[in-house]
């Protein structure tokens, strides 16, 4: 008695085309490239935060979004997502087209915050804590990168030395 199923029976090729579509289906589902290196940024942070002066540094990506809070970083693109942990506290994540972002891209305090009712470190401060109290009161938002992370830090005096690390993408 032969149990073997003959090779023209229709089943076995519905079978095979199945099998072959389920195949192709996973082989373009996976990844054509690697997720942006979000373990590379963090270090790139922590050199700066790490450093003993006031210090800035760049790191060129491949993430088209990104979020930082005052303790981790994540970047992702249409390769995945990662996340890293920053080593060396907190930092303070900084929005573009902000006097913040004007002092992290190496403008003097004094020429950004010009003021003539409050000196120009009570408002670097007052800036710097609204930046904290955004990131610490809600969920981490993802943004648009621009390929290159930016990061300084700075030392400032208000109520005593205060060192700040400013972060952007």
């Amino acid at each position: 008695m032969d149990l073997e199923a003959p090779a023209d029976a229709w089943y076995v090729w519905v079978g095979v085309a199945m099998v072959s579509v389920a195949a192709m289906g996973i082989a373009l589902g996976l990844p054509s490239g690697p997720p942006p290196d979000a373990h590379a940024a963090a270090n790139a942070v922590d050199r700066v935060a790490g450093s003993a002066h006031e210090a800035t540094g760049t790191y060129e990506h491949d993430a088209r979004s990104y979020w930082v809070d005052r303790e981790r970083i994540a970047m992702r693109n249409e390769h995945g997502v990662t996340k890293a942990t920053l080593a060396y506290g907190s930092v303070v994540p900084v929005q573009e087209d902000t006097k913040l972002a004007a002092v992290l891209h190496g403008k003097p305090i004094t020429s950004v915050y010009t003021s003539p009712l409050k000196p120009a470190q009570e408002q670097l401060h007052e800036d710097i804590e609204e930046a904290i109290a955004a990131v610490d009161s809600a969920d981490p938002e993802w943004r648009s990168a621009d390929g290159t992370l930016r990061v300084r830090s700075i030392e400032y005096w208000w109520g005593g030395e205060r060192r700040v690390v400013l972060v952007t993408m």
